[in-house]
C-alpha cells in the first residue's frame, strides 16, 4: 500500500468497497481480509520515491534489464517487509548471479525423467542432501506462514545452493538420483519467490508436468531431520573456550571425556582443581576450576 503512511486511506476504501459488495450480496462477509500487513516504503538516494519529484526507477527498465525473478528476490530478500527500502542496483545484480548459479547446479542434474523420489539413500552425501532439503522446506514454509519473514526465506534459499553446491561437484554417479530428486523438490520452494525461473527449471531440467506452482509443497523427511552429531559449547568458569562435535546419542561422560581432551580447552584447565562440571544435555559443558 506503499508504506504505513498509506495504510489508513486505503483501509477507509477497500473497507468501504467490501462493505457495500456485503450489503448487495455478492460477498459473504463484510470485511475484505482477516489481517493487514502493510510494506515499507522504496527510497532512492536517501529519500522516498516519489513520482513528482521524479526520483522513480521504471519497473519495466529494471526488468529488461535483470529479469523479473532478480527484481522479485532483491525485493524481499533487501529488509524486513514492513521497514523500508534503500534501492541498490548492485543488490538485483546479486540475485542475478544467485539465479545464474541455480541454473548451472540444475543443468548438471538435467535429465528427460522426472526424478523419482529414492527409497535407499545410503551415502553420507545424499543423507546430507535430504536433510538440507527436509530443514529448507520446514522453514522457508514457516517464515512464510507464521513469521511473514520472506527475507529469512531468501537467505534460506542461499544458504541451501550454498550447501548443495559441493555436494553436486562431488558427487558419484550413485548419488546423482537422490540429488536430482532433491533440487527438483527445491524448485518448488524456489517458484515462490522466483516463479519464471522454477518454472523453466521444472519443464526443462527436470521434466515436470504441469505447473510448478501447483506443485505440492515438499514434505519434509523426519528421518533426515534428526542431527547424528551434537555440537557442545565447552566453557571455563562460564567462559567460552572451545566447541566439539560429539555423537547425538553420546552421554555426560563421554561428552565431558571428549571436552577435557580437546587440546583448546585441556589449556585452560590443565593443572588447576576442578570444582564442579555443568552439563547441560545437548547444548554445553562448563568446568569450574580453582
Amino acid at each position: 500500500v506503499g508504506g504505513l503512511e498509506h495504510a489508513s486511506q486505503h483501509l477507509i476504501y477497500f473497507r468501504f468497497i467490501s462493505r457495500f459488495l456485503h450489503e448487495i450480496g455478492r460477498t459473504p462477509t463484510p470485511e475484505p481480509v482477516l489481517n493487514f500487513l502493510d510494506n515499507g516504503m522504496v527510497r532512492l538516494g536517501g529519500a522516498k520515491m516519489s513520482k513528482s519529484r521524479g526520483n522513480v526507477v521504471v519497473p519495466t527498465e529494471t526488468i529488461d534489464k535483470y529479469g523479473a525473478d532478480a527484481l522479485r528476490l532483491y525485493i524481499l530478500a533487501d529488509t524486513p517487509l514492513r521497514r523500508d527500502i534503500d534501492w541498490n542496483d548492485s543488490g538485483i545484480e546479486g540475485k542475478q548471479r544467485f539465479l545464474s548459479q541455480i541454473w548451472d547446479l540444475c543443468s548438471k542434474l538435467a535429465g528427460d525423467t522426472f526424478p523419482a523420489e529414492p527409497t535407499d539413500i545410503s551415502t553420507d552425501l545424499g543423507k546430507k542432501a535430504m536433510g538440507e532439503l527436509a530443514k529448507l522446506a520446514l522453514e522457508v514454509a514457516a517464515d512464510i506462514e507464521d513469521r511473514r519473514g520472506f527475507h529469512n526465506a531468501v537467505a534460506r534459499l542461499h544458504g541451501f545452493v550454498g550447501e548443495l553446491r559441493p555436494l553436486i561437484n562431488d558427487a558419484d554417479e550413485a548419488d546423482l538420483p537422490v540429488l536430482r530428486h532433491v533440487m527438483a523438490e527445491f524448485t518448488k520452494i524456489l517458484g515462490a519467490f522466483a516463479p519464471h525461473s522454477a518454472e523453466l527449471l521444472w519443464r526443462d531440467a527436470f521434466a515436470g508436468t504441469g505447473s510448478v506452482t501447483h506443485a505440492a509443497w515438499p514434505q519434509p523427511d523426519a528421518r533426515f531431520l534428526v542431527k547424528d552429531e551434537v555440537t557442545y559449547s565447552i566453557q571455563v568458569n562460564g567462559k567460552l573456550r572451545g566447541t566439539i562435535d560429539v555423537a547425538a546419542d553420546a552421554g555426560e561422560a563421554d561428552v565431558v571425556a571428549a571436552a577435557r581432551a580437546d587440546s583448546k580447552v585441556a589449556s585452560w584447565i590443565e593443572g588447576k582443581t576442578e570444582r564442579r562440571v555443568i552439563f547441560v544435555p545437548k547444548r554445553l559443558v562448563n568446568f569450574v576450576v580453582s
